[in-house]
């Protein structure tokens, strides 16, 4: 007996990884003891496999015999992870097969599987909103509750949030309000994951360029936010036409495979006779046709990607809308208390927190407690943790000035909020290199001294931390120079905003400047480093051009007239253009070649990083490309000359390829040129009205 049930077990999970389905139904039809086999290594029956694989017929044959044999409790088997076939059908996002399910045992919507998580949960989890609805609507607002929260103490809200499903969260909300009030277990609430997704906001998008900022801000427009509806959702009879309608599409065309000449699909060709009466083009003809047939089909897909470009924008802006939206209801529905300062505002760091009966997060607290001495894991609506951290202070971390002005604008109070590390607002925005938030700080005067003199537990002010360098926190510009370049910057910039209070040292005596020297002698190398070879290897280059501009300039094509000592040529406009640019590429190879040598003999100290390097490199690299260009220009405006008019169109080819090698190394060095322009001259640092 175990033998033959081992067999159909092979048996069956051969036909379903062929995807003879038509087979397994017959298996199944004969012996109902087949649905109860698990045929994979996860512990999966046929039904689930069939689910897992988007079988919808099948599905339905296999759960129609599952109504004639009475044998409901098949639908309640689990696999390995605990899930049924419900789970599966609600994490696969497929609204038909889940009704067929749920239609046939109800109850199946709260069972949870090993994590604690019941369909409806699967389906925000997935960010599956049609399930999500249908699945909602088929249990009661207690259940719903009961089953928004797993083992980890996550809720769907949560889940939802962090997958970035914002449509569907915000639907949540106004179906749970409750849950906007829900922490896990480490006390982050919705609002706090939120907090952690900057790329949902508009301030967390750093990477848009000129372009993609003009399309977003200027030619999309949202005036009204779509979420699917109740009411949008499949009918299971509709999927049934659907799948018979799709099977009479698939029977009609294997039949006219079969017999062509009664297919229909041709119907609007000539036939074969009349091909012979058709006029014939010439092959002029065929070229402009075809010409237009290429720039038709050239602007079809120039179109196609300007409309895939402008939707993926439209959809940034969609996401960003919701969460603003979501940032809203957050906000409106928190308590107060959830942005009081660890600490207390306005009191001692070491002070504890006031354990008054009436603080909601105290009342928490004790119900925890209570629910850890029953020995449950508090699966409580609330919360069973006091976060480190608030809402606002996960928002600084990461940037997102729309949570932190909202929370701000609600609750001014919560400027004072402080972590574990005694880190306020400031100090994370400045630790962080927040460079908008901190701008943000300074327009609305929020920079007080009240708030600037808080330091946290290891006596570091906003200054201290902005000393110190982290390899996690770059800059976005390529280069260990141009990195240091901007770490001084941004020193300068958090120095100047500040007062004088912060510059005390910290509990080791260091001040920040010698935070600064200390933590940035690494890159300081590096920067060195980087600034000779690229010195070097331009200065060979421009050794080069002054050498080859020298000789031209002091060469005079044509030669010279032996009464007066005049060139020959001097009448041609081409001679003047030969003068000119010769005696410039002369002048600037050597100023290139001048500032090079004076970084390589530079004593690179960390300030010379600020202007004085990054300045000369600039300079350097300025009048190199120049003296390229006129050392070109000079070549060929002097052998036009000597050419005269016998090949005056001929040699532009060979002017073009003598200038090759010299021009690839001048564009291979230009996004260099580009990134020194961008560091030299763009101050992003500094606030303006």
């Amino acid at each position: 007996m175990a033998a033959d049930m081992m067999k159909d077990e092979k048996t069956l999970f051969t036909l379903a990884m062929k995807g003879e389905w038509k087979e397994v139904l017959e298996i199944c039809e004969q012996d109902v003891r087949a649905l109860k086999l698990k045929i994979t290594k996860s512990g999966a029956t046929v039904l689930q496999v069939a689910v897992t694989e988007s079988q919808v017929y099948t599905v339905r044959a296999l759960l129609a015999l599952i109504v004639e044999k009475s044998e409901h409790e098949l639908l309640r088997l689990q696999n390995n992870g605990g899930y049924t076939a419900l789970h599966l059908a609600a994490s696969m996002g497929s609204v038909v097969m889940c009704r067929c399910i749920a239609e046939i045992d109800p109850a199946l919507v709260g069972v949870r599987n090993k994590s604690g998580e019941t369909p409806l949960f699967l389906a925000a989890l997935h960010g599956k909103s049609t399930v999500f609805l249908y699945l909602n609507s088929r249990c009661s607002t207690e259940l719903g509750y009961s089953s928004s929260r797993r083992k980890d103490g996550d809720t769907f809200l949560h889940c939802a949030i962090a997958g970035e499903y914002m449509g569907l969260a915000y639907q949540i909300i106004e179906k749970y309000p409750n849950l906007v009030h829900s922490v896990n277990e480490k006390g982050y609430s919705p609002l706090h994951v939120l907090a952690t997704k900057p790329a949902s906001f508009k301030s967390g998008n750093h990477d848009f360029g000129r372009f993609r900022r003009f399309v977003y801000d200027h030619c999309i427009s949202i005036n009204q936010l779509e979420f699917p509806d109740e009411k949008d959702i499949v009918d299971p009879d509709q999927g049934t036409d659907e799948i018979t309608k799709s099977k009479s599409q698939k029977e009609k065309s294997s039949k006219d495979i079969e017999n062509p000449e009664t297919s229909t699909e041709h119907d609007d060709m000539p036939p074969p006779g009349r091909q012979q009466l058709q006029p014939k083009r010439s092959m002029f003809c065929d070229f402009i046709v075809l010409s237009f047939m290429s720039m038709f089909t050239l602007g079809t897909k120039c179109t196609m990607m300007l409309n895939s470009f402008i939707e993926d924008i439209r959809e940034v802006k969609m996401k960003h809308r919701w969460s603003i939206e979501i940032m809203k209801e957050l906000i409106e529905k928190t308590s107060i208390y959830d942005y009081v300062d660890p600490a207390g505002p306005n009191k001692n760091q070491d002070e504890p927190l006031d354990k008054d009966e009436d603080n909601p997060k105290e009342v928490i607290i004790k119900a925890a407690e209570e629910e850890e001495k029953k020995g449950q894991k508090g699966l409580l609506t609330t919360r069973g943790t006091v976060a480190s951290e608030t809402a606002i202070l996960v928002a600084a971390k990461n940037g997102i000035i729309e949570i932190v002005g909202a929370i701000l604008t609600k609750f001014p109070v919560a400027i004072n909020d402080r972590d574990a590390s005694k880190k306020n607002i400031v100090i994370l925005a400045a630790e962080n290199r927040r460079v908008s938030l901190f701008n943000v700080l300074i327009k609305k005067n929020l920079l007080r001294e009240s708030i600037v003199r808080k330091r946290d537990d290891q006596g570091n002010s906003a200054l201290h931390v902005a000393a110190v360098y982290a390899k996690d926190k770059v800059w976005p510009i390529p280069g260990a120079a141009a990195q240091m370049q901007w770490e001084i910057k941004w020193f300068e910039h958090v120095k100047s905003s500040l007062p004088r209070i912060s510059f005390r040292p910290n509990n080791e005596e260091k001040t920040p400047e010698e935070m600064f020297t200390e933590t940035h002698e690494e890159l300081v190398t590096q920067g060195a480093d980087w600034l000779v070879k690229t010195s070097e290897s331009c200065s060979v280059v421009s050794a080069l051009i002054a050498g080859v501009a020298f000789a031209t300039s002091a060469s005079i094509p044509g030669g010279v007239e032996e009464s007066t000592g005049k060139p020959k040529l001097e009448k041609h406009a081409a001679f003047e253009v030969f003068a000119i640019s010769s005696l410039i590429a002369l002048c600037l190879s050597i100023t290139s070649l001048t500032m090079f040598l004076s970084i390589l003999t530079s004593r690179f100290q960390e300030r010379d990083f600020a202007k004085d390097l990054p300045g000369k490199l600039l300079v350097g690299m300025t009048s190199l490309f120049i003296s390229i260009g006129a050392m070109l220009v000079s070549f060929s405006s002097g052998h036009s000359l000597v050419t005269e008019d016998r090949f005056r169109y001929a040699v532009f080819p060979v002017y073009a390829v003598a200038c090759l090698p010299i021009s690839i190394f001048a564009v291979a060095q230009f996004p260099l040129y580009v990134d020194l322009i961008r560091t030299n001259f763009k101050s992003r640092f500094a606030y303006q009205e």
